[in-house]
């Protein structure tokens, strides 16, 4: 099977530190895989290399298989690898309707005549009020994003980026700050997305949801790759269980 993503012997360093030292996976279509590792493992660094964000010392990044080492961000994003951030940069100002209707300008160069545009208007918003019901926001539409709760400001951003119409989405800690309940929902809203025919690749330190939402997961550790494999590959390897997990008695 081919990968949708693949990351070759990729490296970036900040000066004489080496965040990511020639770490390589792939990602298959259809798939909702993990990237996880203690904090200063390279995880974000990764997401940043694949995203445009940083550019590689070494190494490649192809999508679809086509190499997009190198490209800006915008770029990345038209072809179809859309990501979140673990800080979330809402417009605080603007409901989650107009906050989430900001994704669809990504691959659309003539923003300001859409929006003198109605039935363009009429057709963005319908669109953007299927992605709040299968996010689980149509409640909040109409709700200015600095009167969301802390939570679902991620799942906000998660609904914006959808609009951008991806293939890839990467996720950057979803999970983090929601409740028993909202995570639950979160589970089932990613799930969903994968049903719909985007694949996923999450960054998470929630253990029980990487472990119960991913097909595959890889591990780092101070910028390497550890181990790689099922949930349950993952785990029971030792080396992850020493670097990572810990064990009942730690």
């Amino acid at each position: 099977m081919n990968a949708l993503l693949e990351v070759r012997d990729v490296q970036v360093n900040f000066g004489g530190v080496r965040a990511v030292d020639g770490v390589s996976f792939d990602v298959h279509a259809g798939a909702i895989a993990g990237l996880i590792g203690p904090n200063g493992s390279g995880k974000t660094s990764t997401f940043n290399l694949i995203t445009g964000f940083y550019s590689p010392s070494a190494g490649v990044v192809n999508f679809a298989g086509e190499a997009i080492t190198g490209r800006a961000p915008h770029e990345i994003a038209r072809r179809g690898v859309v990501r979140t951030f673990q800080n979330v940069a809402l417009q605080p100002d603007r409901t989650v309707l107009e906050n989430v209707m900001l994704g669809l300008y990504c691959n659309r160069p003539g923003l300001w005549r859409d929006l003198f545009d109605g039935r363009r208007a009429r057709q963005d918003e319908h669109r953007v009020a299927e992605i709040l019901e299968l996010c689980g926001l149509a409640g909040l539409r109409d709700v200015l994003s600095r009167n969301v709760p802390i939570g679902l400001r991620h799942t906000t951003e998660l609904a914006r980026a959808l609009a951008a119409n991806p293939k890839l989405l990467l996720l950057d800690e979803p999970w983090a700050g929601l409740n028993g309940a909202e995570s639950a929902v979160l589970i089932d809203t990613v799930r969903r997305i994968r049903d719909s025919g985007i694949t996923v690749l999450v960054v998470e330190h929630n253990m029980k949801v990487i472990m119960e939402i991913c097909d595959r997961i890889t591990v780092l550790d101070a910028g390497r790759k550890i181990a790689e494999g099922s949930p349950a590959e993952v785990r029971a390897d030792p080396a992850v269980i020493s670097s990572y997990l810990g064990t009942a008695g730690h």
